[in-house]
């Protein structure tokens, strides 16, 4: 009888943001780029390290997931933004303003209002521009 070698300990704990990689469920639509919360500690299922994905019924093989931090951006706004504060339209963003943001895997890109310190959401991504991210910045 062959013995059995444990996975690698992935590291991963609860309210790391990970994404699939290089399984069925990283191919599907649904799924593809997709930033998932870890929401347990992980443990050995049948040999497998795994973890509970919220949003995700059952466990999940860390063998297939990537830890994911947002990328730094830079963008320029190119149309004024708005967002709804309980049902009133703010103004967040001015044209021509260039700000820092945060670049998601599915391409969207969330940023602090320079106008309303401590807020922030998603920014539209046809009034602006993105200038530069990651190690460009």
């Amino acid at each position: 009888m062959s013995k059995q070698t444990k996975p690698k300990p992935s590291g991963l704990k609860p309210g790391n943001r990970v994404i699939m990689h290089s399984c069925y469920e990283a191919r599907k639509e649904k799924y593809a780029g997709k930033v998932w919360t870890v929401d347990s500690e992980p443990w050995d299922l049948c040999g497998s390290e795994v973890v509970r994905l919220r949003g995700y019924n059952g466990g999940f093989a860390t063998e297939f997931l990537k830890k994911w931090e947002p990328k730094p951006c830079e963008f320029e706004v190119i149309k004024d933004v708005y967002w709804d504060d309980w049902g009133h339209l703010r103004k967040v963003f001015r044209k021509g303003d260039v700000c820092k943001g945060k670049l998601w895997p599915d391409g969207h890109v969330s940023a602090e209002s320079p106008y309303y310190p401590g807020i922030s959401d998603s920014v539209e991504s046809e009034c602006i521009v993105i200038l530069g991210e990651g190690s460009q910045l």
